[in-house]
């Protein structure tokens, strides 16, 4: 079983110059004894959702050695992995599942919640945009949420198993960041995927 990292979103560019558009996607989940465990494209342990607004974040460095593990509790009294306090804000009540899709956006509650974008705003979401540059190059730009940590990733083959980090996750700082890819020159497809990382 493939084991990918907490939630993502991919976006396809065939080089060729069509353009797929962002697709939201379920994250790959090994579910047991109650837990959810994800994994990073090395295999090493990334985060475990205990259920409960309780959730256990592991940080490693380049070496993959363990840098810090975070222990996180919030109050999730109806266990929807979203904090009451969010669901309270955003819609005056604990009645949502985190299943649906309140602002028809193509994001779950649940993925609002994570991605920290309103749920209630259908412009307010987690999307990509491809741009074709110079020399044959291309790039791509997203809004993001200061606080929140992103990490892109990208293969020439869907039927790869591996897949190349452009960048390490970073933690944004400012509402738009985004990605010159230089190595895409000769490539005839390349596809993308932008996953939102468990919060340092």
């Amino acid at each position: 079983m493939k084991l990918n990292f907490y939630r993502h979103q991919v976006a396809t560019a065939l080089l060729a110059g069509m353009v797929l558009g962002l697709a939201p996607t379920n994250p790959s989940a090994w579910a047991h004894v109650g837990a959810d465990y994800y994994y990073d494209a090395g295999g090493r342990l990334t985060y475990v959702n205990l259920g409960g607004g309780k959730s256990i974040e592991y940080i490693y460095d380049s070496s993959s050695n363990l840098l810090r593990k975070t222990v996180t509790v919030f109050a999730d009294s109806d266990t929807d992995q979203m904090n009451d306090a969010w669901e309270q804000h955003y819609f005056t009540g604990l009645t949502r599942t985190g299943a649906a899709d309140f602002d028809n956006d193509g994001m779950s509650d649940l993925n609002e919640y994570l991605a920290g974008t309103d749920p209630t705003d259908a412009q307010s979401l987690l999307q990509t945009t491809l741009l074709k540059e110079g020399g044959g190059h291309y790039s791509l730009e997203w809004p993001t949420v200061p606080g929140k940590r992103y990490l892109l990733q990208y293969k020439n083959d869907l039927n790869s198993p591996t897949w190349t980090n452009a960048f390490d996750p970073f933690t944004a700082t400012s509402t738009q960041s985004s990605f010159y890819d230089e190595s895409s020159t000769g490539a005839t497809k390349r596809f993308y995927r932008l996953f939102i990382v468990p919060e340092t």
